[in-house]
């Protein structure tokens, strides 16, 4: 491939970002009133330069927008699959067996956050299959290990604590009782 090809190629690649400050200068020296461009001193540029301004300010507009778009989509699609994971999480929520219902009722129940369970245990190897739960720690004490809750888990049993069992609406700022 020739150099002047492999060159255009790296140009494309240029980040719409750095052709800003030519779309806004260029559209500036454009479209900005003659009086202003002549009390600047630049009035000169639009009348000798207007083809090359004109060129450089439909580039620029291309690449930046492109740039832009393209960020903006890509923020897009993140945010609709962060919802499309949230539903499938709540979904999961809605569909506990009884012995997954009865191991998140104790984070709720004792307030806690973490809670102890054994390393080969089938119902807390699904929980953490389905990221409602994780090991806090690599490491344990004999064969029970720490698990958290996610903080989504905890904030949505919180605020829907009957999918667990637990009868009563349980505050979001409830401390634990003190004996």
């Amino acid at each position: 491939m020739s150099q002047w090809i492999k060159n255009i190629i790296e140009w494309l690649r240029t980040p719409g970002n750095y052709f800003l400050p030519v779309f806004a200068a260029s559209g500036f020296v454009l479209f900005a009133p003659l009086q202003l461009l002549k009390a600047l001193g630049i009035d000169f540029w639009r009348m000798e330069g207007k083809p090359y301004l004109g060129s450089a300010f439909v580039i620029s507009a291309a690449f930046v927008i492109c740039h832009y778009s393209s960020i903006s989509i890509t923020w897009g699609v993140n945010k609709y699959h962060m919802l499309i994971a949230k539903r499938a999480a709540h979904a999961r929520l809605k569909d506990l067996t009884p012995k997954e219902k009865a191991l998140l009722a104790g984070y709720l129940k004792e307030n806690t956050r973490t809670q102890k369970f054994w390393v080969e245990d089938g119902v807390v190897a699904g929980l953490k299959h389905a990221n409602i739960i994780y090991p806090a720690v690599s490491q344990a004490d004999g064969d029970h290990f720490p698990f958290n809750i996610r903080p989504w888990v905890w904030d949505y049993l919180k605020k829907n604590p009957h999918l667990i069992g637990i009868n009563t609406r349980i505050k979001h700022d409830q401390s634990p009782k003190k004996p």
